[in-house]
């Protein structure tokens, strides 16, 4: 499966804040992967590219290119993990990819363990229709907010206590498309030779 989106994110991350950040996205459940950052003159941000296994970010206004594993770099970038697939569960309303093993119901509400035995959900009756809108992974708290059709309009991602980096991100979520034909090498970027290496830890530090 193919999802893209197009992202306007808010929120603190650290010590800094973000306002209004445009992300456009696109990632698939087999672990490719493509953000692009849109500064609001000029070249963008930043554009990460590749696979969980092997992605590069570029920095055109640093004229820097890091090379590592997909949720390495995102790590780096916001201060937590999200690999391809976690970005597709996070902003397509899954959260987790394991099958329901047990629930409770709670009034309207009903909390649903998943089976990889770290995740839950809830699910909220809205009308004739239930939607999850909220769930609990390992290291984040996802809630959303609005929905189109089955697909969340809004958002809302913090680390979970005891984080090394704290994180409180609400995004956005618009122009989505489902499994949509994508160009050839949608998923590479051509880096300009004058760009030189930089490593997760420079990434880190550096103010972006």
């Amino acid at each position: 499966h193919l999802y893209t989106a197009e992202l306007t994110v808010d929120g603190v991350v650290g010590r800094e804040r973000l306002r209004h950040a445009v992300l456009q996205g696109a990632m698939t459940d087999d672990g490719r992967v493509y953000l692009l950052a849109v500064a609001p003159v000029g070249p963008p941000i930043f554009t990460l590219a590749g696979t969980d296994a092997r992605a590069t970010l570029t920095l055109p206004s640093e004229q820097r290119v890091v090379t590592a594993p997909a949720a390495d770099i995102v790590a780096a970038l916001i201060g937590f993990r999200l690999s391809a697939v976690d970005w597709l569960r996070v902003l397509s309303g899954c959260v987790g990819g394991a099958e329901a093993r047990d629930g409770v119901r709670i009034g309207d509400a009903t909390i649903v363990h998943l089976a990889d035995g770290v995740t839950r959900v809830r699910l909220d009756a809205d009308g004739r229709a239930v939607r999850l809108v909220a769930g609990e992974r390992p290291d984040l708290l996802v809630e959303y907010e609005g929905f189109l059709g089955r697909w969340p309009k809004a958002a809302r991602v913090t680390t979970r206590p005891g984080a090394a980096v704290v994180a409180d991100l609400t995004m956005m979520i618009n122009q989505v498309n489902v499994n949509i034909e994508l160009p050839a090498g949608a998923f590479t970027l051509d880096v300009p030779p004058t760009f030189q290496p930089m490593t997760l830890e420079g990434l880190r530090a550096l103010e972006i």
